[in-house]
């Protein structure tokens, strides 16, 4: 795979049974081919293993820029994975919208793969509980790099993909974070405020500047 993404000609995605990794991972013919496999792959969460299995491939990069993200297929006692590399942002945002319309609680599965009291829109009796883990847990990612980088729009695009956000749940995520007096979003020539709802992740004309509240 890595060598396939280092041409830069094409973007790539294969299949893995979670089963198959843990029955023949100790084999030498396993080892020969797909090398060491991490303990955490082997004793890990049964139904979460491609994440691990993309996190693996992801440090093995070795300088190599793509972006990879998986995504999960349960089927009776089955699952199945799918881990889809790519070069190029707009490939990602493809794939990762696909994935997010299959499961719009985690992007990653179509089961709960985080046993998520919020996951596919469920709703708790605390509403802190309802929001789904992932974008939980993505919105304390994103306004640490928010308050670290003060991106501008195309920056916090990448930083998403690479989360296994596409466009829209970033957007959705920054309205969210916007609406609660936690960022503030200039036009870069100095203009002003961008109007509420415009950051313009994809546009490459367009520029704004992201920065965190003052106060925080």
């Amino acid at each position: 795979m890595i060598f396939l993404l280092a041409q830069g000609r094409t973007d790539v995605i294969f299949f893995l049974s979670t089963s198959f990794i843990r029955r023949f991972s100790k084999t030498a013919e396993f080892k020969r081919i797909y090398g060491e496999v991490p303990d955490e792959v082997k004793s890990g969460d049964y139904g979460a293993v491609h994440r691990e299995i993309c996190e693996y491939y992801r440090s093995q990069l070795a300088g190599v820029q793509a972006m990879l993200a998986p995504f999960s297929i349960k089927k009776g006692t089955n699952i199945f994975g799918v881990i889809f590399a790519a070069k190029h942002a707009l490939a990602m945002e493809k794939f990762l919208k696909v994935c997010w319309k299959m499961d719009e609680g985690t992007g990653q599965a179509n089961y709960n793969i985080d046993a998520d009291l919020g996951w596919k829109g469920q709703r708790t009796l605390f509403p802190e509980d309802s929001m789904p883990t992932r974008l939980s847990l993505f919105k304390q990612d994103l306004l640490e790099y928010i308050g670290e980088k003060q991106p501008d729009n195309r920056a916090v695009w990448y930083f998403g993909l690479e989360q296994g956000m596409p466009s829209h749940k970033t957007q959705e995520i920054l309205n969210i974070i916007r609406s609660e007096g936690l960022i503030d979003v200039h036009l870069s020539d100095g203009s002003g405020d961008a109007r509420k709802g415009s950051f313009y992740l994809k546009d490459k004309k367009q520029r704004v500047i992201i920065r965190l509240r003052q106060q925080f």
